[in-house]
């Protein structure tokens, strides 16, 4: 009877290290799966902050492109202004030219030149 009573605690410390073991082993894959997990994390975190960076950039450039293009049409507004003033004065400098021409009395051919 002592026999089987010691076999039987034998067995029953057995399957208490086999318990533990397994327990062990879960805890041990549980520890993987979460380090697995937090470096997804990091790597989306990561992930989000290139493209947060990429997107203010091409924010940035787009907004100075658009400033420089309002620069340039205002430019151009006052170039073009520039040059219809001088187009108008020459204008108005010709119809005096042909009105002393006409004062004068001579004969005024019009010619369209290029």
């Amino acid at each position: 009877m002592h026999f089987f009573l010691q076999l039987n605690f034998l067995l029953g410390l057995v399957v208490c290290v086999r318990r533990l073991l397994v327990l062990e082993v879960l805890a041990l894959c549980l520890l993987l799966i979460s380090l697995s997990f937090q470096v997804i994390l990091l790597n989306s975190l990561v992930f989000a902050k290139e493209f947060l960076n990429v997107y203010f950039v091409i924010l940035e450039e787009i907004s100075a492109l658009a400033v420089k293009l309002g620069l340039n049409a205002l430019e151009l507004t006052g170039v073009a202004l520039s040059h219809f003033v001088e187009l108008i004065l020459h204008l108005g400098d010709k119809v005096v030219d042909v009105l002393i021409h006409q004062l004068h009395g001579d004969n005024i051919v019009l010619v369209l030149g290029m």
